[in-house]
């Protein structure tokens, strides 16, 4: 299951030296758990998007670009999020909520990742429409007022049952906030 890989996209190795606080001991050559390419291997893959797992798995292109983000972080989140040891979990989300409340320039001495993270976020992608991101807001709203409560609250019970979702935020301490 868990097998070497072969080729390691230099983007993924690249995370050791971009935040090696939180990459510096992870070995990219074993394939995770959660990914397959593998046709005979059991997996929880399961949809409805007019295409087999077969034919997904048939285009190697394809899987190359999946197995890259299977295994990829966020480098700019990363970076902030590898000053965890200097300023604790919740020191980097006080921050972090300050800055998008009143502007990265209201937090006192902020980091350089911080400032990176807000201007990152602050930048409006060309491909992005808000035209349809309105239309779609409209057309979700009523849905949202009423049903998000329970998904929401859904969703954290959820993250007791998945080791993915619930180990990061048990290492983190993110259970335990006194806040």
């Amino acid at each position: 299951m868990n097998s070497p890989v072969t080729q390691i996209d230099p983007d993924i190795l690249a995370q050791k030296e971009l935040a090696p606080a939180l990459y510096a001991n992870v070995d990219f050559s074993i394939k995770p758990e959660r990914f397959t390419d593998d046709p005979a291997e059991d997996t929880e893959m399961y949809f409805d998007a007019g295409v087999t797992r077969a034919e997904l798995l048939a285009k190697p292109d394809l899987m190359r670009i999946v197995r890259k983000y299977v295994m990829r972080g966020d480098p700019t989140c990363d970076a902030y999020a590898s000053l965890m040891q200097e300023y604790g979990f919740r020191g980097l989300v006080d921050m972090l909520e300050k800055a998008c409340r009143e502007g990265v320039e209201a937090v006192e001495n902020a980091p350089p990742q911080l400032v990176a993270l807000i201007r990152e976020m602050e930048t409006k992608p060309a491909w992005l429409d808000m035209d349809k991101i309105n239309r779609g807001a409209e057309l979700l709203r009523n849905d949202y007022v009423h049903i998000a409560p329970y998904v929401v609250r859904g969703s954290l019970l959820g993250t007791f049952m998945n080791k993915y979702s619930a180990l990061p935020m048990a290492m983190t301490g993110a259970f335990a906030s006194k806040a």
